[in-house]
């Protein structure tokens, strides 16, 4: 009796690089063994050829045909999203890396060489930022008092000196005075 073959090879692989066929084919095999494992169970001996007959007309027909390259397709694509994600995860990680080492050799030529050199830096930029401020606030001040007293009075206060007014007070002419012959 010739052996009865099953041609669903054929029907799911489409040529040498069709992926989702041979994968598509990899779950129809997977699911022929656990039937042929269940039928020794059940018979305590493997199937005939003839016994496969019904299996094989099931797995041949469209829907089954279908349905093994949707499952392909399904286990390529979360593949694909696992390959991608942990390949995104690694690029952000090394691009981390990368930007931190950077900012490291940037940083390094204005970075003063010790921890009391850097401290020290700190505390003179904090000592120039707060007499610059001062100066700003003591113009504010200045420049208000200036404005309700005058400048002279703020000046007499300040530097405890008295300034005397000169009289500029010219005698202007009338034209209608007369100017006496000489």
């Amino acid at each position: 009796m010739p052996r009865n073959y099953n041609n669903i090879y054929s029907k799911l692989i489409e040529n040498e690089f069709d992926i989702l066929g041979h994968i598509a084919y990899a779950i129809y095999k997977q699911q022929k063994i656990a039937h042929i494992e269940e039928f020794k169970i059940d018979n305590k001996r493997g199937p005939s050829d003839q016994e496969l007959i019904p299996f094989n007309k099931f797995t041949t027909s469209e829907a089954s045909i279908d349905g093994y390259r949707i499952k392909a397709e399904r286990i390529l694509q979360t593949f694909t999203d696992t390959i991608l994600e942990d390949t995104f995860i690694e690029i952000e990680e090394d691009c981390k890396k990368n930007q931190s080492e950077l900012l490291k050799e940037i940083i390094k030529p204005i970075e003063p060489p010790s921890r009391w050199r850097r401290f020290f830096n700190g505390v003179l930029q904090s000592i120039v930022g707060a007499f610059v401020f001062s100066l700003i606030i003591a113009t504010f001040v200045i420049i208000n008092q200036t404005r309700e007293t005058g400048i002279e009075s703020v000046i007499e206060n300040t530097f405890d000196v008295k300034i005397e007014k000169v009289n500029t007070n010219k005698h202007i002419i009338n034209p209608s005075d007369t100017i006496p012959p000489k």
